[in-house]
């Protein structure tokens, strides 16, 4: 890189790239536990609700992904930006798939190793649009040099603790 002398758009393409490496192996790796999933659960009747459900985050997971390669192939900010979007949907649907597992498991509609495995499958489809999330990050960093705050949020509780102890006196007891 150095006897190159890229200008900073190129070094922020460069970082980036290395970056979203990691992304995509991760993300296959992934995918190779959904094979493993499958071979486990392969011939166990499957709740029509689960599997529509688990289906549809399958669904959501290849758009972000394919919406995040799209954004960087065409270097568009916006459409990266929509990715980090659509990954709320996908989240609420792992959300819903978790709470449809205990209902159907309440009914005993669903052997107790396959809830647990199909619950796996939901969490490893959240995981994959995690990771397309992060490489429309780095799309966004490439082309705007915008980089993501990923502090935690804070909660008033936390602020209302902090202000009690902060002149240095104890709280009366």
């Amino acid at each position: 890189l150095a006897l190159q002398a890229p200008v900073a758009g190129e070094l922020r393409q460069v970082i980036a790239i290395l970056k979203m490496v990691g992304e995509i192996e991760r993300s296959g790796d992934l995918a190779a536990s959904l094979c493993k999933v499958s071979r486990r659960i392969y011939g166990h009747p499957l709740n029509p609700k689960l599997r529509g459900l688990i289906a549809g985050m399958g669904e959501q997971a290849q758009a972000l992904w394919v919406a995040a390669i799209e954004a960087f192939v065409e270097n568009d900010d916006s459409k990266a930006a929509a990715v980090i979007d659509m990954d709320a949907h996908l989240d609420a649907m792992q959300k819903q798939f978790i709470q449809t597992i205990f209902e159907v498991h309440a009914h005993s509609a669903v052997d107790l190793q396959v809830a647990m495995q199909m619950a796996y499958v939901a969490r490893f489809y959240e995981r994959i649009g995690d990771h397309a999330v992060n490489v429309a990050e780095r799309v966004r960093f490439v082309v705007t040099g915008w980089v993501p705050d990923h502090k935690k949020p804070e909660r008033p509780a936390d602020d209302a603790a902090d202000a009690s102890t902060a002149g240095g006196t104890p709280s009366p007891a």
